[in-house]
């Protein structure tokens, strides 16, 4: 199954839209400007993106942690809590912590968790959905701005260090299971 992951960097834009992906997922805001025919999946990790800052123009099926739903529940705005309940009667909703991990992990311990990143949790969805070929748009990991050109605090040099240092473990586990990630960046 060839999936495509959507993430806020900048190359988020190289998108093509759904084309040949079998599943797309959309992480954080992306899934405020992408068709919302193309968009499968919408994960995130943070409940205020959910609740607050994003809005999606579809009902895709959502994708985060058991702690962030705790949250959403309790906090969230009566039209966001609504679509919640839409996915969860539709069984659309799956959490971080019920995915399948690969088998070789338990030697690592940088991916024990598929991330505290929701690029790297979306990683994970991909796998469980069953994807052998995932291509990565928007996980540039460098910058200040994301894909619609906005500079974020978190975007700093030191959490792309981080970053890429996960990124490269989960990838590497994938692989060890047959599962091929590729990013696509923009060149600076």
């Amino acid at each position: 199954m060839l999936a495509a992951l959507i993430s806020n960097g900048p190359s988020a834009r190289m998108f093509p839209g759904r084309l040949l992906f079998d599943v797309v997922i959309a992480a954080n805001w992306t899934v405020e400007w992408l068709d919302p025919d193309d968009v499968d999946w919408w994960a995130f990790s943070d409940w205020q993106t959910f609740a607050v800052k994003a809005q999606s123009r579809g009902e895709p099926g959502l994708y985060t942690k058991k702690r962030t739903a705790s949250h959403v529940r309790k906090q969230a705005p009566a039209p966001k809590r609504e679509q919640w309940d839409r996915a969860d009667k539709a069984g659309r909703i799956i959490y971080s912590e019920d995915i399948k991990r690969p088998p070789t992990w338990g030697h690592n311990t940088a991916t024990r968790v598929w991330s505290k990143w929701t690029g790297g949790l979306a990683l994970g969805l991909a796998y469980h959905l069953g994807a052998t070929e995932i291509v990565v748009y928007g996980a540039d990991m460098q910058g200040r701005k994301d894909h619609q050109g906005r500079e974020g605090p978190s975007r700093t040099p030191e959490r792309w260090v981080r970053e890429r240092r996960q990124w490269a473990a989960l990838v590497s586990s994938l692989a060890e299971q047959g599962v091929n990630a590729t990013r696509v960046v923009q060149w600076p």
